[in-house]
């Protein structure tokens, strides 16, 4: 196993990962209007921005930007089967079952480090001109206050790096099995999109729980249990853990249907 996520690593490393710096273009697009007091007001801040595109974000923010957590690596399987080439790897492969889950274990860890490191990218810029909060920033109704409270609000935007990971890594998961579902570039990619926008349907309406506080969780709106952050953190990640887990067995389940008996 160990070896063939190494194999699938080195593949994964490709010019498509330059969509790293797509994401901090796409993230602030939400509030291009108030880039124009960028240099003029004193009251903006990196947790404004952050939170505006993030949190309370719109189309580019919270959706429009998970599509790049599939490019990486999860059309991958898209452009083997096109080619021919599953059929050839998925018998060369000693144990093929191993082999499609280093695929879906490699989606997502890069899916996940480029929602995370384009994430760092965009706090880290705006770094270098705004200072990180702002006093009107102090809300204590915010799921993380604590951690904006303190020192200088460094924790508070390492989370969310931590949380961009988490998502970019559920959004990967699901294009990965999009694209053992339907083989085309085009939907795989689209796929986190609609899966994000669906996600956040389900935030506005309690009909469904558990998408309900998914969607709020990996937004920082909100803490699992009541114990400390360390404890929150930790149910989320055990929680898309868990989930890209499944969907793990579900993508190795149908790519080996899709190869094998091509349906």
């Amino acid at each position: 196993m160990i070896k063939a996520i190494k194999g699938e690593f080195r593949r994964a490393i490709s010019l498509r990962l330059l969509v790293i710096l797509l994401i901090p273009i796409c993230l602030p697009m939400d509030t291009i209007v108030d880039w124009q007091w960028f240099f003029q007001s004193e009251r903006l801040s990196v947790f404004y921005f952050y939170f505006h595109a993030v949190q309370f974000g719109g189309l580019f923010g919270r959706h429009f930007v998970s599509v790049f957590s599939a490019v990486p690596f999860c059309l991958s399987f898209v452009d083997e089967y096109k080619n021919g080439m599953s059929p050839y790897l998925y018998i060369k492969s000693r144990t093929p079952k191993r082999y499609l889950m280093a695929k879906h274990i490699v989606s997502v860890v890069t899916g996940g480090l480029t929602m995370a490191v384009g994430t760092a990218l965009f706090l880290g810029g705006l770094a270098c001109f705004l200072p990180l909060i702002h006093e009107n920033d102090m809300l204590e109704s915010l799921a993380y206050y604590p951690l904006l409270r303190a020192g200088n609000g460094e924790g508070y935007f390492i989370c969310a790096v931590y949380f961009a990971f988490l998502s970019g890594a559920l959004y990967a998961g699901v294009a990965s099995v999009v694209s053992a579902c339907v083989p085309n570039r085009y939907i795989t990619a689209a796929s986190p999109l609609v899966f994000s926008f669906l996600l956040s349907q389900s935030g506005i309406s309690e009909n469904s729980m558990f998408l309900f506080h998914l969607s709020r969780v990996l937004s920082m709106r909100m803490r699992l249990g009541s114990g400390s952050i360390a404890m929150s953190i930790l149910y989320a990640t055990a929680i898309v853990f868990f989930i890209v887990a499944v969907l793990g067995m579900v993508f190795v389940w149908r790519a080996r249907r899709r190869i094998v008996y091509d349906a």
